[in-house]
């Protein structure tokens, strides 16, 4: 792997080199008013790692998040009560955020993730311009079916239209429960390491 850079095997998920920047709410740059950040919860951690593991590692793809992932309209990463930020990645090309990823392993991916069967499940998902959305019942409980409808628009100067990378957001536990009561972090994470 790239520069002893390998977190498909457990080693760190920021790149080598990777720097902490703090947000700065009145730029018109979008990346500096939600830099990147490389933390998720466990589980989805090892989503990522398995991700690494079938694709060829960080010299074929990079997955990230960054601060208020995704903002909603007042710029913070709450939906229906939920922080999402360490909820939500981004897979873009090997060298990282904004880097296109090729259509052939964006397709591979997409499918492969559309397909994983288990825990942690998806809230929605972005690619190629369209968005899969999971529905919700009357009490907004997440249900097993889901749709598809356009992709929301995103910020002008980070891949407004979601052609060029992946994006997809999981469950909050409590949502998660809703669908796999017996659930637990640590049972995800088990799971996904004998994939």
């Amino acid at each position: 792997m790239s520069n002893g850079f390998n977190p498909g095997q457990g080693g760190p998920l920021a790149p080598p080199g990777f720097e902490r920047k703090d947000p700065r709410p009145g730029s018109p740059d979008y990346v500096a008013r939600h830099p990147t950040r490389y933390d998720w919860r466990e589980d989805i951690e090892e989503l990522i790692r398995l991700i690494y593991r079938r694709f060829g590692g960080p010299d074929q793809q990079e997955m990230n998040t960054y601060v208020n992932h995704p903002p909603n309209k007042n710029g913070r990463s709450i939906w229906l009560g939920f922080d999402t930020q360490q909820l939500s990645l981004d897979v873009w090309g090997p060298r990282g955020r904004g880097d296109p990823l090729p259509l052939e392993p964006h397709r591979d991916i997409y499918r492969f993730l559309f397909n994983l069967e288990g825990a942690p499940d998806w809230w929605w998902a972005i690619s190629r311009g369209e968005m899969f959305v999971r529905n919700r019942d009357v009490n907004l409980n997440p249900q097993w079916e889901g749709r598809i409808e356009d992709a929301p628009d995103g910020p002008p100067d980070s891949d407004p239209d979601h052609e060029r990378h992946i994006h997809l957001t999981l469950l909050a536990m409590e949502d998660q429960l809703v669908l796999r009561p017996n659930y637990t972090i640590r049972k995800g994470v088990e799971r996904l390491r004998r994939i």
